[in-house]
């Protein structure tokens, strides 16, 4: 490497380690402006120090080399020194950005819809950080491929968050997609009853439409979310209203066997009819106990017979292993489904798996057609050690597509998990066979099969074990009497 092209990499190595004087000297001794030198990423010393978390470095370069504190790296993502802080955690080196004049609102170039500085603090929890974003300017209905802060903070219900959005001018209706307010996103994850007071307390619409079809009262009927529930009916949600296919709140409810939430939602006037025809039945006025059970076993027929009827249409062919039935989808939406799977793979990456299941579990109220979003749930349920609901999923998800690798090996983890081994051998196997050059997928079914064996023998060795205890039984002569018994009189 010529000596130029070395000096430079020291100097970058130096700023990453945030050794001032070594990054001072090998400055001077490549001559020229320090500003000037970039890496392989277009980045500047600034940039690097910022990434790796140098405060004390980055607050020299702007107050004494005058380093441009805005400046957007030449890697094609145009990403800020304050950006490069929050993408990699380094949150006392961005609070000293922001401090030192960084702009909250300027934002990687690259996607077009990559998230504000601001966004990126909430969804990481980061109150004051936010709360110093905002006060620097920071726009608080910015939108992103993630919604905005104010959707970000009430999918996770950070009440104190949302609190600050809002007291900063967030706008409790802005819907990123297609309606779904934060309303929404918080009663589609569960988030907190303060959480729906604090948005309905800004002005949030509780009986606003996703897509024009079903309110936040559908959506917290589904869930079986009580505490929600009641919240939004304090706050003037309509309890009759009723979505696409003419279903009520509490007839949702009913179809999820949600019998406290159908029993709330009967008591305040809402009721369980259904305008699709299919002999739902309605409940009795007042929310009577006769009538609420009507009302849940003529919701669950319905559920069935959909169920029945997607069985009956025939899944696929499943290389050897059991194929399962797919259930139809409550109401129908594929756009919905795939917008409820986006929100879900963004919570999974942030590893919240619980919440992206529950978004998951939305996605597939909708669609149920997409073995993407099956196998996703059984991920989540993987990593909560949910064997028997990963099991399902994945078992849905390579029904639907046979060569789907990821979903023959998480239905092998999910059997691994329970211990059915020869399910497991199976599942590997077959996405062994799909991928055959994946070493993994041989050894996991190797193991499989050694540890099935294993088992085998120690069920083996113990119903001998017992055999052997019922001869000994059987060979004892006729009268024979016992320790115990010879000592008595």
């Amino acid at each position: 490497m010529p000596p130029q092209l070395e000096n430079e990499a020291a100097l970058f190595k130096a700023a990453q380690a945030g050794k001032l004087d070594d990054v001072l000297r090998i400055a001077e001794e490549l001559g020229g402006d320090i500003k000037t030198f970039t890496d392989a990423n277009g980045a500047n010393c600034l940039h690097v120090a910022a990434h790796a978390g140098q405060t004390a470095l980055c607050k020299h370069l702007v107050d004494e080399l005058n380093f441009d504190i805005n400046s957007q790296d030449g890697g094609g993502t145009g990403n800020t020194p304050l950006v490069l802080a929050l993408a990699h955690d380094q949150w006392d080196t961005a609070e000293a950005l922001l401090a030192a004049g960084a702009d909250p609102n300027r934002r990687s170039s690259s996607p077009a819809d990559a998230p504000d500085p601001l966004h990126v603090a909430v969804a990481a929890g980061k109150l004051e950080l936010a709360k110093a974003m905002l006060a620097a300017g920071a726009d608080p209905n910015a939108r992103s491929s993630s919604g905005t802060p104010l959707e970000l903070a009430a999918a996770r219900s950070n009440v104190p968050m949302v609190a600050a959005l809002l007291a900063a001018g967030a706008d409790a209706n802005a819907a990123a997609r297609q309606g779904l307010t934060p309303l929404f996103m918080a009663v589609a994850v569960g988030s907190s009853a303060d959480v729906v007071r604090e948005l309905v307390g800004a002005g949030a619409d509780v009986n606003g439409r996703a897509l024009g079809a079903f309110t936040p009262l559908h959506v917290a009927a589904e869930g079986g979310k009580l505490e929600l529930v009641e919240a939004l009916l304090q706050a003037g949600a309509n309890p009759s209203a009723k979505d696409e296919h003419g279903h009520t709140p509490a007839k949702v409810a009913a179809m999820h066997k949600h019998r406290a939430v159908v029993e709330a939602l009967l008591r305040r006037g809402g009721d369980g009819a259904s305008g699709s025809g299919s002999g739902s039945g309605e409940a009795a006025a007042g929310g009577s106990g006769g009538g609420v059970d009507e009302l849940i076993a003529s919701s669950t027929a319905d559920l069935k017979e959909r169920e029945e009827k997607a069985s009956s249409s025939g899944a696929a062919s499943s290389g050897g292993a059991s194929a399962v039935a797919i259930p139809s989808p409550e109401c129908p939406d594929e756009a919905l489904g795939d917008t409820f799977k986006r929100k879900g793979n963004e919570f999974f990456v942030a590893g919240d798996y619980e919440g992206a299941a529950k978004l998951y579990e939305l996605s597939l109220s909708h669609w149920t057609k997409n073995p993407v979003v099956w196998s996703n749930r059984a991920a989540c349920f993987l990593r909560m050690d949910k064997w028997d609901k990963a099991l399902q999923d994945a078992q849905i998800a390579r029904t639907l597509d046979p060569k789907y690798v990821k979903a023959w090996y998480r239905e092998g983890r999910a059997a691994e998990g329970l211990k059915r081994w020869e399910d497991a051998a199976t599942a590997f196997y077959q996405a062994a066979q799909l991928q055959p050059d994946n070493e993994e997928f041989i050894r996991l079914t190797k193991e499989a099969i050694v540890e099935g064996r294993k088992e085998y023998q120690a069920q083996q060795a113990a119903q001998q074990a017992q055999q052997g205890q019922h001869d000994e039984q059987q060979q004892q002569p006729t009268g024979a009497v016992t320790g115990s018994d010879a000592a008595k009189p």
